[in-house]
């Protein structure tokens, strides 16, 4: 996803891409369809400012019945591109700011791939679960293996003293 950003003027643009798994080269996540990228670029002075959302569908499989689900994502970060006039390119490591990204000035496209692939494996939900309320997932709503409830076999040496504490 490269933005042509050589003899830029001043203001805001509009970017839309349309991007797969495969160009994004994340070989464990699956989505439904493509993912949705849309970039705002502002161009003030010396610096380039895009606010970037990512729209899609990931495809996981449930990790309570097992049964693929689908969990739709709406993820929006910023990026900041600064010319650096100084002849030394600063490095973006050394700085606190991971939204920061200094380059030259003779710089003729960005390409913001590698943040949108950074972006969408941070925003990869930790608990792949349906919901408590979904009633696709064969699970929700059955008693838990662990349930101190469950009628389980009683040795018969203790039979007797659970039937007097029952009384």
């Amino acid at each position: 996803m490269e933005i042509k950003i050589s003899n830029l003027g001043e203001g805001e643009r509009i970017y839309e891409f349309d991007t797969n798994v495969e160009e994004l080269e994340i070989p464990d996540l699956n989505f439904d369809g493509n993912i949705k990228v849309k970039v705002v670029l502002n161009k003030v002075g010396t610096q380039l400012n895009l606010d970037v959302n990512l729209k899609g569908t990931f495809v996981f499989e449930c990790e309570r019945c097992l049964e693929e689900m689908r969990q739709p994502f709406d993820v929006s970060f910023e990026l900041i591109y600064r010319y650096d006039y100084s002849g030394e390119l600063i490095n973006s490591d050394e700085i606190n700011e991971d939204n920061i990204k200094y380059i030259d000035p003779h710089t003729h496209k960005i390409d913001i791939t590698n943040d949108v692939r950074d972006y969408l494996i941070l925003n990869v939900p930790m608990k792949r679960t349906h919901d408590e309320n979904d009633e696709n997932c064969k699970q929700i709503g059955k008693p838990d293996s662990t349930d101190p409830n469950e009628n389980k076999e009683i040795n018969p040496v203790w039979e007797k003293l659970t039937k007097n504490k029952n009384n």
